[in-house]
């Protein structure tokens, strides 16, 4: 590809690390305290060995995909990962509109804040993926210091009796909530194939740990906020437990609400982070239709924004079908995308290469 995508590891590691955080922000108070209750806390060091073995996965992936990219079938399978990343940015806009419905605009429809993000994204998408980690390398702090904050403002109100006592009985439901958060976290694969490389670089985990501990530090913050505030039961049957918590929390200056500082942390980690998914999409299937080419054709990045638009307005407005998407079929599609079909990378080169030694 051009060189204007390719990438440091430092860069790579920040769009994965602010594309996250909103998803984090949005679903993991609320998941975590519904699977592990009052001790759900637990669940983020427990997800450790996990989220290593699946570093370790998508770095191995991710060489196998550039060493064999023009095989035909691993050009079908990074086919299948384009087509999955469309559909899954079509569902991020379609649940990013409905949050801000519910949120902030309840007589809006849902439908312009989709077309507005996906319009922004386009035109991020289409600057290339240097444009997506320069911004990302930007808001990076800024982000992060947000929950920080509303943590910080809603310490004095928190009761700390709610996360203790942690008990062996507890280990198992935070061993799934543990996983349930890996699972998220593998999303980073997708973002990690958006760009690649700079010649002679590449990515270790010593690149993900630092940025990637702060960032699970953060959601073990807000998940004690919520949980501390609320109750592991009320923060397991709210919505979006955390914007709730911004909004108990005391006036800023001339702010009214804190929760406008979560709403502004939605709409820019949510630009990085459908920008990246849409790139990458671009660029696998760029890699899979037109193996030759050194970059995208242009006209690819609004054609495949277009298709995950139309995804996201067509998918089902009823409640409890939307809501089965988000709770069922998009995390376990996600986790047979994000670590499965890495796998069969794995697989399929380890097999090759055992029957066409070098």
């Amino acid at each position: 590809m051009s060189g204007k995508d390719t990438a440091t590891p430092r860069q790579m590691v920040a769009v994965a690390v602010v594309g996250l955080l909103s998803p984090l922000i949005r679903r993991f108070p609320r998941v975590l305290a519904e699977t592990a209750g009052r001790s759900s806390w637990f669940s983020i060091p427990l997800s450790f060995p996990l989220l290593l073995v699946m570093a370790w996965v998508l770095r191995k992936a991710h060489g196998a995909v550039q060493d064999a990219a023009k095989r035909p079938a691993i050009r079908i399978l990074t086919s299948l990962y384009a087509l999955w990343l469309l559909f899954y940015t079509g569902f991020l806009l379609r649940s990013g509109g409905e949050r801000f419905v519910i949120t902030v605009f309840p007589s809006a429809k849902s439908g312009l804040f989709l077309i507005s993000m996906a319009l922004v994204c386009t035109l991020a998408a289409s600057g290339g993926y240097q444009s997506i980690a320069r911004t990302a390398m930007l808001l990076r702090p800024l982000l992060l210091a947000v929950p920080l904050l509303l943590f910080l403002l809603a310490l004095r109100d928190l009761d700390f009796g709610m996360l203790l006592p942690v008990t062996i009985a507890d280990l198992l439901p935070n061993a799934w909530a543990a996983a349930k958060l890996a699972n998220l976290c593998g999303a980073a694969a997708a973002l990690a194939f958006a760009g690649e490389l700079s010649p002679g670089q590449s990515l270790h985990l010593r690149d993900w740990a630092g940025w990637g501990a702060v960032l699970l530090a953060t959601l073990a913050m807000m998940t004690c906020g919520c949980v501390g505030m609320f109750g592991p039961t009320l923060t397991a049957e709210m919505s979006y437990p955390f914007f709730l918590l911004a909004r108990d929390a005391p006036a800023l200056g001339s702010l009214e609400r804190a929760e406008s500082l979560v709403v502004a942390v939605w709409v820019f980690a949510d630009t990085v982070f459908l920008s990246a998914l849409l790139r990458a999409a671009v660029r696998l299937l760029c890699q899979s239709l037109f193996p030759a080419r050194n970059a995208p054709p242009r006209w690819l990045v609004p054609v495949c924004a277009f298709v995950a638009s139309a995804t996201g307005l067509l998918l089902p407005s009823k409640l409890e079908s939307f809501r089965f998407l988000s709770e069922h079929f998009v995390p376990i599609f996600g986790a047979i995308m994000n670590l499965g079909l890495p796998l069969l990378f794995l697989l399929y080169t380890g097999l090759r290469n055992r029957s066409h030694p070098a």
